[in-house]
């Protein structure tokens, strides 16, 4: 029976916000359209081929990007342009770092080695962000599936976040980082939580909030604006508090 991995319970605590700016990476989507109406952002063509050919994301016929939120009623309006951004914002996160590191430099990569195919979640389950069915699958094929709830809340760092959580369900070496079931919560009884923190090496909770913490302590500041290293600093401590079994001695402060 294929083991499912759920990506669930991490407490929302803010929305990004700030000036929006061309060069921003951390812009809403609601940002990225009010910055140029008329002339919205978009991922250019030779980023979405690659990105559907990284990532195996089967579209059908392609769409022009720059056209994605004038198209009403395709699929290029909402999800698939705000996964293809999400990728874009991966490959990108480390020109908002200082210090960035190997792991931040490289983190499209090291992504994209962990996953094959990004699907539609199609089950539908309320407050289902993401899951990886790389353990369940006979080939240990990598693959991801995203719910529509991920994409319904308007905040394209979390989006990023969900995509590094998932991608280190994939590491058969480490027994593909499974969660182990909460004790307490609204995911008691679930397999909704980490059994520890680790400052490096840990598993996809922990891998949460390294994202958080770098752009939290490293973010530019005329990349990252105050409220969202803010958000990244009380989400971090969000799920510090409540998606590990054994409480860690450590917060971001």
């Amino acid at each position: 029976m294929k083991r499912l991995i759920f990506t669930t319970g991490i407490l929302l605590i803010g929305w990004l916000v700030g000036a929006p700016k061309a060069s921003s990476l951390v812009m809403s989507d609601d940002e990225i359209l009010d910055w140029g109406r008329g002339e919205p952002l978009c991922v250019d063509a030779e980023k979405s081929r690659r990105y559907r050919l990284d990532f195996g994301i089967n579209t059908g016929e392609a769409l022009e990007e720059c056209d994605c939120y004038r198209i009403e009623g395709t699929e290029c309006e909402g999800e698939l342009w705000q996964l293809l951004w999400s990728l874009s914002y991966i490959e990108d996160f480390h020109r908002a770092i200082d210090n960035p590191g190997r792991w931040i430099t490289n983190l499209y990569s090291w992504v994209n080695r962990r996953i094959d195919m990004i699907r539609e979640d199609q089950r539908g389950g309320r407050g289902v962000y993401g899951w990886n069915a790389t353990s369940g699958h006979p080939d240990h094929q990598q693959i991801i599936y995203l719910g529509h709830y991920l994409f319904s809340r308007n905040n394209p760092i979390m989006r990023v976040n969900t995509l590094v959580h998932e991608a280190r369900h994939s590491e058969a070496a480490g027994n593909y980082y499974l969660h182990v079931n909460c004790r307490e919560g609204p995911l008691q009884g679930r397999a909704g939580c980490d059994q520890r923190y680790l400052r490096s090496g840990g598993g996809a909770y922990s891998f949460s909030v390294y994202i958080y913490a770098w752009l939290y302590y490293n973010g530019k500041d005329d990349e990252v604006s105050p409220a969202m290293k803010d958000w990244a600093k009380n989400t971090a401590n969000a799920i510090i508090d409540n998606q590990f079994i054994e409480q860690p001695d450590y917060r971001l402060r």
